[in-house]
């Protein structure tokens, strides 16, 4: 069952929850609510409501799997960076070895004169 209420805020913050929500969730005086705060916006339950939450969000997804999925992509990420490292180390070698060559020659030429 989903249904808005509205509390306004009062003095320092104060908020009144309405009597009708109180009655739904067995909220008596004295009960500890979280507010837990999100992307979207705000939820505010008992500790045994959100763990209650949590779990069902958890239902069905892995967390080996996710972690290993998570594992797998951040190796992926380092193969894919020692690679670039590798061909840029390559590619200054090359450039190194074009640079000795160019500077043999031109000796050779000098030295021909």
């Amino acid at each position: 069952m989903n249904t808005t209420f509205v509390a306004p805020m009062g003095d320092r913050g104060r908020l009144v929850v309405p009597a009708e929500l109180r009655q739904r969730q067995n909220w008596e005086q004295g009960t500890p609510l979280l507010f837990v705060e999100t992307d979207r916006g705000v939820l505010l339950a008992t500790r045994e409501q959100a763990k209650a939450l949590v779990r069902d969000q958890l239902r069905g997804a892995s967390l080996v799997d996710e972690l290993v999925d998570s594992r797998r992509a951040e190796a992926r990420d380092e193969d894919r960076a020692e690679a670039r490292d590798e061909d840029r180390a390559e590619a200054r070698d090359e450039d190194r070895a074009e640079a000795r060559d160019e500077n043999r020659t031109s000796s050779r030429r000098e030295d021909a004169r």
